[in-house]
């Protein structure tokens, strides 16, 4: 989340270490050491469930800390150092009226954006800073972070050592991509749900039917 190292020293982190280091890199690194576990695990050196349940415990930690860190911190925090991950006063206020009427769709967003350090983590300080409920937050939040662990482990499971090979170059393209799709798989069911609930009630006036 917050440090970038090369991936031959991720590499060599993790598979010195084991779970104990993949556990902390998996908040202070973010999608790259998710893609590493999953060229591991192809590769022999963990067990796909273990590794999966540490990632997800570091994700959901991390995250959790940021969560609380808004919501402890408030405006008074993002005010004095809000402009360094991309929460400017603007973005506050544009943030806020946003999450009044859609913070799970936000959050959800937000766990997309594997490449977009910023915008990902200014969303979390967020859901703190105007009180979604720690709930709703942690719920969603998960349902994010197993949607990103499958995918990008599934990319370093198959593709990894293809990104060992480049430096990791690649990683910032394929990934936005693989999540763009799952986000409109996840987002046009309902968005064509909504058109047709409106236009329907549109042809009918807006009148409930006849039992």
């Amino acid at each position: 989340m917050f440090f970038h190292f090369g991936i031959p020293s991720i590499i060599s982190l993790v598979t010195t270490y084991g779970y104990a280091v993949a556990f902390p890199l998996s908040f202070l690194l973010g999608p790259i050491i998710v893609v590493v576990a999953g060229l591991l695990v192809s590769l022999g050196y963990f067990q796909i469930v273990p590794m999966f349940f540490v990632l997800l415990a570091g994700d959901l930690i991390g995250d959790s800390i940021c969560y609380f860190i808004g919501r402890k911190g408030g405006r008074h925090l993002t005010d004095r150092f809000g402009k360094h991950i991309g929460l400017t006063p603007e973005k506050i206020e544009l943030l806020g009226q946003r999450f009044k009427a859609h913070d799970s769709k936000i959050l959800l967003f937000g766990k997309t954006q594997v490449t977009g350090l910023p915008t990902g983590l200014a969303i979390l300080f967020a859901a703190g800073i105007f009180k979604m409920p720690y709930k709703d937050f942690i719920w969603f939040n998960a349902l994010g972070s197993v949607v990103k662990i499958v995918l990008l482990g599934a990319i370093g499971f198959y593709f990894g050592q293809g990104f060992l090979r480049t430096g990791g170059k690649a990683l910032g393209s394929i990934t936005t991509l693989f999540f763009v799709a799952a986000f409109l798989s996840i987002a046009l069911p309902f968005v064509f749900k909504k058109n047709s609930v409106t236009k329907s009630d549109s042809q009918s006036g807006g009148l409930p039917k006849d039992s």
